[in-house]
């Protein structure tokens, strides 16, 4: 009876173990997350004139393993489509300067696989995660995500330049 009781008891404290770690909330596993760059893109382009938008976004695909790594890559098919986009925006932009230059025509000047190769957003590391702030670390040096989580949804903030707090947002999802 008493072994009985002990097993019974037992059985109970692993469950509850393994029911609260079911509710963890952890930054591991795979996730693609979409960074919206308009506005970051506006600032940088100043005041000429050039609308591109409220939506100029490009996905990323990381990956945070149990053993404090990462890697980090920019999804191929989105960075395709943000091309696209960027050049359409040049079309709109320099078509009446140029004398109505097409979007044909720009391609034939610039190779949108040099663009996409150029953009090559390819990461990996070390991570250290204090809950809502993870800490990359690569041969290139530091870097900081700020992050809310929220079951298997994701916000980040991309730390760009820690002087100015200037940040990218991006919005995820688990995929893994």
């Amino acid at each position: 009876m008493i072994k009985k009781t002990v097993a019974l008891s037992l059985a109970a404290v692993f469950m509850i173990f393994a029911l609260a770690a079911c509710g963890k909330k952890t930054i591991v596993g795979k996730w693609k997350v979409t960074v919206n760059v308009a506005d970051q893109l506006a600032s940088e382009i100043g005041d000429i004139g050039i609308d591109i938008g409220d939506d100029l976004s490009i996905d990323l695909n990381m990956d945070f393993n149990e053993d404090g790594t990462y890697s980090m890559k920019l999804d191929e098919e989105s960075a395709d489509e943000f091309v696209d986009k960027v050049l359409d925006i040049m079309v709109e932009a320099l078509g009446d300067t140029l004398g109505g230059i097409s979007k044909e025509d720009l391609s034939s000047y610039i190779n949108k696989d040099d663009i996409i190769d150029s953009m090559n957003l390819e990461d990996s590391g070390k991570y250290t995660d204090d809950g809502s702030k993870l800490t990359l670390e690569n041969d290139d040096g530091e870097g900081t995500i700020e992050y809310k989580l929220d079951g298997d949804k994701l916000e980040v903030d991309l730390i760009i330049d820690e002087d100015s707090s200037e940040t990218l947002h991006g919005t995820g999802a688990r995929i893994g």
